[in-house]
């Protein structure tokens, strides 16, 4: 993956990469590479002139990436994936022989695992929150075999107690929590600090752009310090630079 500021840099960049290549035999598939503008309408062409034609998405790694940020398609995405392995499996829900518990372990690692996977580094919505735990929940009760709230009046909080599994919503925010802080705390992690901080401080690189007028957009950065500072409170400077700090004080926030 190649970014760039400017056309003219990703067009040098991706140039380089090509002679790079051809001394070890390799060429680039000019078909198979893909363009997603970030508020741009620069123009990019490849090696022989041709116009690179922009795209609002791709794929990358397992992951969707959208010029314009969003995440909600790639949640949606993601529970369409873990919705068809849990289907998959549902000789392995049925089954008699097989233990609660070990039935709770195998959706666990094979279907709430596509869920969290690459969630640490996006924000998510309310509304996408709310589906991931939704989801969960459903799932949860066809394997303890609980009916639907409207005929169990059993709330998905109570089922999630029964089952001893965390609510998914919160899994994803203590991974972000988690990744900030090796970005923030751990030295080997400068050049992530670099692209998400203003040089050696804790303001936000965002800040120092001029804002649209109107509602902010929520961000990453902004969100997850904003909820570690309120948890931190008066040993906040600490926080900063202490990991084991960091890590007590995310388990608070909620």
């Amino acid at each position: 993956m190649l970014i760039s500021k400017a056309g003219p840099n990703l067009e040098e960049y991706m140039a380089a990469v090509t002679k790079c290549g051809e001394q070890y035999g390799l060429q680039v598939h000019w078909g198979k590479v893909h363009l997603v503008p970030v508020c741009t309408t620069q123009t990019v062409r490849d090696p022989s002139g041709d116009r690179i034609p922009p795209q609002e998405s791709l794929l990358y790694l397992g992951s969707t990436i959208r010029g314009n940020g969003k995440f909600g398609c790639e949640i949606a995405r993601k529970v369409g994936a873990a919705s068809a392995t849990f289907k998959a499996l549902q000789s392995v829900w049925k089954h008699a022989s097989i233990s609660t518990a070990r039935k709770l372990k195998l959706f666990e690692a094979l279907v709430q695992s596509k869920l969290r996977y690459a969630v640490a580094s996006a924000w998510l919505l309310k509304s996408d929150l709310r589906r991931i735990d939704g989801f969960q929940a459903a799932c949860l009760r066809k394997i303890l075999k609980i009916p639907s709230a409207f005929y169990s009046r059993i709330s998905n909080q109570r089922v999630r107690e029964q089952s001893g599994l965390q609510q998914l919503a919160l899994t994803v925010r203590r991974l972000q929590l988690r990744l900030l802080g090796q970005v923030l705390t751990n030295p080997s992690k400068k050049h992530l600090r670099t692209v998400a901080f203003q040089a050696d401080t804790v303001v936000p690189l965002t800040d120092a752009f001029i804002r649209r007028v109107g509602r902010p957009r929520q961000n990453w950065t902004d969100q997850l310090m904003s909820m570690m500072q309120k948890a931190a409170g008066h040993d906040w400077r600490e926080t900063l630079t202490s990991q084991r700090r960091w890590l007590e004080v995310s388990t608070r926030v909620i």
